[in-house]
């Protein structure tokens, strides 16, 4: 067995001890001894440890998320907001106004529904209240662009965990608009498969240099070798 060989065997024994010890069976081969079958059948195992995984680490997010709404009084932020918007409207200064009013609607969908799932289109209309205190903070320098029908239903009502979509549009905000002079664009667009509802996140900020992405490629893949050498 050449050097190369021998390599890609190791990998391969490692890679199968890694799911085993998440509880991927390779002894039973079943009544079917149809090689095909039988690695068909270890892959859905696989697929399945992974979700499983996946979803741990959900729940342990979401029950965070509760812990966090536990000690914030909702009725209390959202009569302080509403003395701030009734305050501003007074002295007729409608952008605090609408920036109280714009902040509290953020909280009530963050910390007053503490479901897991929300449809799409709660998930941006989240999103554009994020976006629109951004404008007031820098000025109308960041553009929000939604690239998505509005009158496609299956799309806007397809269920996915609550706040998906703001924390990945704050990102970009921070790292990419922010960091560039003049204006900045953050593109939302999504489309249906047969299983699965697709979103794409981007932006024209200031991104990042080529010796940057190859440095952070290299800490992916170690990662990932990370988790095969364990």
């Amino acid at each position: 067995m050449n050097g190369k060989r021998w390599k890609h065997w190791r990998n391969t024994r490692k890679f199968i001890r890694v799911l085993e010890k998440l509880g991927v069976d390779f002894s039973d081969s079943g009544d079917n001894t149809d090689e095909k079958s039988w690695v068909n059948r270890i892959l859905e195992q696989a697929a399945w440890v992974s979700d499983a995984g996946y979803s741990s680490r959900l729940l342990k997010t979401q029950a965070q998320i509760n812990a966090l709404h536990s000690q914030i009084n909702p009725h209390f932020l959202y009569n302080t907001l509403e003395m701030i918007r009734s305050q501003a409207l007074d002295r007729d200064v409608p952008e605090i106004a609408d920036m109280a009013e714009t902040l509290a609607n953020m909280f009530r969908y963050n910390i007053g529904q503490p479901q897991s799932l929300a449809t799409f289109e709660q998930e941006l209309e989240n999103v554009k209240n994020y976006f629109l205190i951004q404008q007031y903070r820098f000025q109308n320098r960041f553009e929000l662009q939604i690239d998505i029908d509005s009158e496609d239903s299956e799309i806007l009502e397809c269920q996915i965990p609550r706040l998906t979509i703001q924390p990945i549009v704050e990102n970009a905000v921070h790292h990419g608009l922010e960091r560039r002079s003049g204006k900045g664009m953050v593109r939302i667009s999504a489309f249906l498969t047969e299983q699965r509802l697709i979103i794409r996140i981007s932006d024209d900020g200031a991104g990042m240099s080529r010796t940057q992405a190859e440095a952070l490629r290299e800490k992916l893949n170690a990662g990932m070798d990370g988790l095969i050498t364990s």
